[in-house]
């Protein structure tokens, strides 16, 4: 949100948004996933439904990293992060810990 409690829109989410690595799509057999970068900011939260969520291959020891990009400084006020909830069978699923940092 910005200083004003405002959401803050992200015009072009796929140049935008960028995650490494990208996501489960890049799997054999997953090439048609809906779980994509660009879904992190679509506005839909509190969601169980799987095309407003991001899901990358997990690899112990490497970075898994987001990145959002504003065309114009931007005021941060809040920053709401709501961990992968597909279901109660995926609730190992997710974000054990994270680092926020903003330049």
């Amino acid at each position: 949100s910005d200083e004003e409690g405002a959401r803050i829109e992200i015009d072009e989410p796929q140049e935008q948004v960028l995650a490494n690595p990208p996501g489960v799509f890049l799997l054999e057999g997953f090439e048609d996933d809906p779980r994509v970068p660009e879904n992190l900011v679509d506005g839909v939260t509190d969601t169980c439904d799987e095309g407003h969520m991001w899901l990358a291959p997990f690899t112990p020891g490497s970075r898994h990293e987001i990145e959002i990009t504003f065309k114009q400084e931007k005021t941060l006020a809040r920053l709401r992060v709501w961990n992968y909830n597909g279901s109660r069978a995926h609730t190992q699923r997710g974000a054990r810990g994270a680092e926020i940092r903003l330049d």
